[in-house]
């Protein structure tokens, strides 16, 4: 029940950050907060398995809705757009639902995508940074290879030509199981399989360029074992609705896949607080914003060393609870442990690095399994998240218009 005592806690974003310190919060003290959660989605997206929804997985696997999240709880949702944060006067501004005042406020909005000014890449490329962009790729790739089923060998070609721009951990796994995926697509269809090429392109030296040298060179190992033809320093110049140009050649291609580049939402620089070359806003230990006692940010928000992983907005999310739940003046260290690297390459393959430990195939897949029941735990009982688990499994393409509706609803 609402009295004048409680604290007006306004949440911006529906992701890792947003629902975890929600839950902790109302976990801590129910009665306390008057807690509200803006998202401009009705459903968490859980990123690090979207490229099983583009490669033929069900989507329900990775989309929660918040309304089953939060479902008993004194949570509101608001789901709308955010306009712009207004710090000086405490509010923020949505595009249909007005002004929202708060108390303390916790900016949890991750990361954009950005093409790093690459002529025609934001017109002609396909995303990865949500369900409707995987399920638009699926949707794609489909309809393609239905156009060119009977077409002449250079039109079979380009349409069986796949390239993944960006070798980071999501071009890795996109590219790992496209591949399979474009081959069983077409022997359904009759094409000669032999015509599918899988390009992972990265503008760095090696594969995975923020890991170290062995974990990169194992991995590459094991994409090149499946046939994934790997180019590296090797940036992209221009992309066409038929065509990626790279700097020794023009590969003739209807699919590109950008997976690269990424920075802050610009929603934090525009609110003239203070951020790093990458747009995150700088942070005290506490999660405080730099000179603003009651704003908070987390996850890909936050500019601190470790931030970009799940594990980590997960671990921000529960510091930020801890923080307002002692009204910021708690001594507790902010100091996360090092998050378990699990990367897929290809089915049931992954490799796994738990700090100095690595694993590679099937034991890798199988603790991959476990970071991704670790983050339904995280938001559901461990039945449920049992039962999120079982949710991944292939589905027909007649499917596709289905899931995407029900992913927009």
């Amino acid at each position: 029940m609402k009295t004048h005592k409680q604290q007006k806690i306004l949440i911006l974003g529906g992701g890792f950050v947003g629902i975890k310190t929600a839950l902790e919060l109302y976990k801590t003290a129910p009665e306390k907060y008057e807690i509200t959660v803006i998202s401009s989605k009705p459903n968490f997206e859980y990123h690090g398995a979207l490229y099983r929804i583009a490669t033929g997985y069900n989507v329900q696997e990775v989309c929660m809705p918040l309304e089953e999240i939060f479902a008993g709880k004194a949570i509101t949702v608001v789901e709308d757009t955010i306009k712009r944060i207004l710090p000086k006067s405490q509010e923020v501004e949505c595009v249909h639902t007005g002004k929202h005042s708060y108390d303390t406020v916790v900016i949890g909005l991750g990361s954009q995508t950005s093409c790093f000014g690459i002529c025609g890449m934001e017109e002609h490329a396909f995303g990865m940074k949500t369900i409707e962009d995987a399920l638009q790729l699926k949707h794609h790739l489909h309809s393609v290879l239905d156009e060119v089923q009977h077409g002449t060998l250079d039109q079979k070609r380009a349409a069986c030509n796949i390239v993944v721009a960006g070798a980071g951990a999501t071009g890795v796994e996109v590219a790992g199981d496209i591949l399979h995926y474009m081959i069983e697509l077409c022997k359904q269809r009759s094409i000669d399989e032999n015509l599918v090429n899988v390009h992972l392109i990265e503008a760095m030296p090696k594969v995975l360029p923020a890991f170290s040298q062995r974990y990169s060179d194992r991995i590459a190992k094991r994409l090149r074992s499946l046939g994934v033809i790997i180019r590296t320093g090797c940036p992209v110049t221009n992309v066409t609705a038929t065509s990626i140009e790279l700097p020794d050649e023009t590969l003739q291609t209807k699919t590109v896949i950008w997976t690269a580049g990424v920075c802050a939402n610009h929603l934090i620089g525009e609110a003239g607080l203070p951020v790093d070359k990458r747009g995150r806003a700088l942070v005290n230990r506490k999660l405080q914003v730099e000179g603003y006692e009651n704003m908070y940010a987390a996850g890909d928000a936050a500019s601190t060393k470790k931030s970009g992983m799940a594990q980590i907005a997960l671990y921000d999310a529960k510091h930020i609870a801890h923080m307002i739940s002692r009204n910021g003046h708690s001594s507790k260290d902010y100091a996360p442990r090092d998050p378990i690297y699990a990367i897929p390459a290809g089915q049931n393959w992954a490799g796994t690095q738990i700090r100095s430990l690595r694993v590679y195939g099937k034991l890798g897949w199988v603790l991959r399994r476990v970071v991704d029941f670790v983050v339904y735990a995280s938001f559901y009982p461990t039945i449920k998240a049992f039962g999120m688990m079982r949710r991944s499994y292939p589905v027909h393409y007649c499917d596709v218009c289905l899931q995407m509706q029900k992913c927009e609803r």
